[in-house]
């Protein structure tokens, strides 16, 4: 979901906008300043959240990924977890310790790459 959100810090407000996959723009909204709150430095006031914004509530560009199986699956010598974006559908697999999630093979089309651009194509396709 795109958004911006109107925040204070006592001297004077300011718009910022954000692109996050959250359902709900003034929950996330809160969530962001309350942890900008918590992990003040020692220049830093505290902000206060005055408004908040919807600008685009299909937005979401990246996928968000989810864990489908509960332990690592061992094949071939490799070890995998398996993945499923919460909002498109596709899947994909996480090798070894390493950080990228590679999207699986019959997904490799540039459309897939983003969240939003799947979800229209699987949309037409139906």
């Amino acid at each position: 979901m795109k958004f911006k959100m109107l925040v204070s810090d006592g001297q004077g407000d300011w718009w910022e906008e954000y692109d996050k996959p959250c359902k709900d723009a003034r929950k996330c909204a809160k969530e962001i300043v309350e942890y900008f709150n918590r992990t003040l430095g020692p220049c830093e006031s505290p902000r206060t959240l005055k408004a908040v914004e919807v600008l685009d509530a299909h937005s979401q560009k990246d996928h968000a990924w989810e864990k489908q199986n509960a332990f690592t699956i061992k094949s071939g010598g490799r070890f995998y977890d398996v993945y499923r974006c919460k909002n498109c559908g596709i899947t994909a697999k996480r090798f070894g310790l390493d950080v990228a999630v590679i999207i699986d093979s019959r997904f490799l089309a540039k459309v897939y790459l983003r969240c939003d651009t799947t979800q229209a194509h699987l949309a037409k396709r139906r």
